[in-house]
């Protein structure tokens, strides 16, 4: 991360839903740790597909709320009255090296310090609403304004997602190659250059 411009946070914005809510995209804040856990709790089996975790409970909320203000961590929500989070996107600029690893093998060399990474969660009943566009947008607006050179998806999209292959692709995300995780499932990788 550019290093001039590390203390860089995200503004709070309202944002108009397709279904016509107002909703607030703001940076995730220590004290959301009651609202991020009822967000976690009700997702679908479906949804949990899509977006997994090590644990949709108290650890994984505590390491969420931990990383706020932490170097390299800017992940934030979407937030509709009366406080509840319909979306959570995990934003780092951390490189783990088995992802600059599986590029290289297609070709694509990654640089630590050079790369964002993200993943979005929505809530099943704010689906279909925009927004997937919205956070993808802030995603990239932030990574650019940071000196990012590319924006890459946490762990790809699991290939039977292709609702949100179709999505990004839209947003200039490319298919570099895809792998079949631990569990045997399929996944696409997928950057964009910025």
């Amino acid at each position: 991360m550019n290093k001039y411009k590390e203390n860089y946070k995200i503004k709070s914005r309202k944002i108009l839903l397709k279904n016509g809510r107002i909703a607030l995209l703001r940076p995730l804040m220590s004290g959301d740790k009651t609202k991020i856990t009822k967000f976690l709790s009700k997702l679908s089996t479906k949804t949990r597909h899509f977006y997994v975790l090590d644990n949709y409970g108290d650890k994984t909320v505590d390491k969420l709320c931990e990383s706020v203000g932490k170097p390299g961590k800017m992940h934030f929500v979407v937030e509709v009255a009366p406080s509840e989070i319909i979306a959570l996107t995990k934003f780092s600029f951390d490189l783990p090296e088995a992802d600059r690893l599986r590029y290289l093998q297609y070709g694509v060399k990654l640089v630590p310090g050079t790369v964002s990474r993200c993943g979005t969660c929505i809530a099943d009943k704010y689906q279909n609403v925009n927004l997937g566009r919205i956070t993808l947008q802030q995603i990239i607006d932030t990574s650019h304004y940071l000196g990012q050179k590319v924006v890459m998806l946490s762990g790809g999209i699991f290939a039977d997602n292709g609702r949100a292959i179709h999505m990004v692709q839209k947003f200039g995300f490319k298919i570099v190659g895809r792998f079949t995780d631990s569990n045997g499932q399929a996944h696409v990788d997928m950057h964009c250059v910025i």
